[in-house]
């Protein structure tokens, strides 16, 4: 994730001790004899289990499979081996980027071993035609990560060609980041657990809080940011996922982390207590609103051409991509403009 969560650090108006989170204006604590405060304590718990811990659970899952598919490449580097990897590669993205309505607290670690972006090509490069052994190689959050492996794996969009993988120390180094990737994505699914989970869901209403301004950090991260940024600036390079050609794609999934955190739950036909069925009980139309301005988001995003770092400079493209922004923009302003003062008062 680009710039490891300005945003987080600028935009939320919490303090967190592992997932114990003190809200600025949390009512969980409100001194009123007579207030009395809805009890999240349902969904909070859904929301760990059903929708950050299963999603997390799934990117482990498929994160071994892709640290099997590179091992089997390594051994054998067919073209068939090289595309399977390529596919397990789009699938553990898949689980991340999906997961990225929940990053905070500790999670913050792991997105910048994970995730950083953009890539460091010459730090890479440098590393390749060293002869120091891949083995001695300290991975940095520059030189690792989906984005390394992207870059290994891919080119234009499509599997690498087996026969361009000529470099013995690019395998070695593939096995390397991919095993590193993988056992990541198993410290982050054990990081929702224990006393940090306890925490969290100690004061269910900060914990919803927390939901929702993660909500609306990942929605401006994906409009002005992801989108918008290289639109502004018309450098492909500040292009996520640009080498697999699996940006539209990543948007759309961050998109799906919203619609998961809102509807309890990372599995559509296995959803828990959740934040919809509260808000529809106090407004159902802003309920469907909601729902509605999420879709509109995917929509917009799937309207922009393939392949996005194609369409920076394109002015065919310029109202599809606006439009998308502005989409991603919409759902900020319904959560934080009408969900959130429905939770905090």
């Amino acid at each position: 994730m680009k710039n490891f969560k300005q945003w987080l650090n600028a935009g939320l108006c919490i303090s967190l001790v592992g997932f114990g989170t003190i809200s600025c204006s949390s009512s969980d604590d409100n001194d009123d004899d007579n207030f009395v405060q809805y009890d999240f304590s349902k969904v909070a718990n859904t929301y760990v289990n059903k929708t950050v811990v299963a999603t997390y659970a799934s990117m482990k899952t498929n994160a071994e499979k892709l640290k099997d598919a590179v091992i089997a490449y390594q051994t054998n580097p067919s073209q068939e081996n090289i595309n399977k990897a390529c596919q397990e590669w789009i699938a553990t993205r898949s689980d991340w980027e999906q997961s990225e309505a929940y990053i905070f607290g500790v999670t913050e670690e792991f997105d910048k071993a994970l995730d950083s972006w953009p890539l460091d090509k010459t730090q890479l490069d440098a590393i390749m035609a060293d002869t120091k052994p891949i083995a001695d190689i300290q991975l940095t959050s520059a030189t690792g990560g989906f984005h390394t492996l992207e870059y290994l794996l891919f080119r234009d969009g499509q599997p690498r060609s087996a026969a361009s993988f000529t470099n013995v120390r690019e395998r070695e180094y593939l096995v390397k980041v991919t095993t590193k990737l993988y056992h990541d994505t198993d410290g982050l699914h054990a990081s929702w657990s224990g006393d940090r989970v306890t925490k969290f869901l100690a004061k269910p209403t900060a914990a919803i809080e927390q939901v929702i301004d993660g909500i609306d950090g990942i929605a401006g991260e994906v409009g002005p940011g992801k989108i918008g940024d290289p639109y502004k600036s018309k450098n492909v390079l500040e292009v996520e996922s640009w080498y697999s050609w699996n940006s539209l794609t990543d948007f759309k999934d961050n998109i799906r982390s919203i619609e998961n955190a809102y509807l309890g739950g990372f599995d559509s036909n296995n959803r828990g207590d959740n934040l919809s069925t509260y808000i529809k009980g106090k407004d159902a139309d802003l309920d469907a609103e909601v729902r509605k301005t999420i879709q509109d988001a995917i929509t917009a995003i799937n309207k922009i051409p393939e392949p996005f770092r194609n369409q920076l400079d394109n002015p065919d493209s310029a109202d599809e991509i606006e439009a998308a922004i502005e989409a991603c923009n919409k759902i900020s302003a319904v959560f934080v403009g009408k969900v959130k003062p429905l939770v905090v008062y």
